[in-house]
């Protein structure tokens, strides 16, 4: 199986939830997909930097190469560190910017989604850090998209929560 560059699958996540979800955009089409857009690889790329800058800061304290020998229930520390941008900055992250595109209403169900999905995210890294044969990058993006479509769902079907 042939893996997509990681920087189409960013486009492809921001355009498809754009299109699935038009009746939902608070900009025109046009707007809310260059927005979607634009978000999305912020978000990937702050992502990418809070880790290195993590990484760094750990470093200072730490020599790096001990780093993978240091380990909390048979994970190691440079593993665990991956978690935090992926599986914590990046869906509040983004969780944010969609609000801004979408009619999406901050509340208790919002904060509920939020943490439900960092948790999935969190077990979801912890897996893949124990077999090392899932590629993130698409389960992730499944979650954030369930995520989304869950927060979307309920503005429409408000009437069953």
């Amino acid at each position: 199986m042939q893996e997509i560059d990681i920087a189409f699958q960013v486009l492809f996540f921001s355009i498809i939830i754009v299109v699935c979800n038009l009746d939902e955009i608070r900009f025109s089409k046009l707007k809310s997909l260059v927005y979607s857009v634009i978000f999305s690889f912020i978000t990937f790329f702050l992502s990418i930097s809070i880790y290195f800058g993590i990484g760094l800061i750990i470093q200072q304290f730490l020599v790096l190469d001990r780093i993978e020998h240091i380990t909390f229930l048979t994970y190691n520390a440079k593993d665990l560190i991956f978690l935090i941008p992926v599986s914590i900055i990046s869906p509040i992250l983004m969780f944010i910017c969609y609000r801004i595109i979408f009619d999406i209403n901050y509340g208790r169900y919002f904060r509920n989604t939020i943490l439900v999905t960092i948790i999935a995210l969190i077990f979801l890294g912890l897996f893949i850090i124990l077999f090392n044969d899932i590629y993130i990058p698409i389960m992730w993006q499944v979650i954030m998209a369930l995520a989304l479509q869950i927060l979307l769902a309920k503005n429409k079907y408000l009437f069953i929560f």
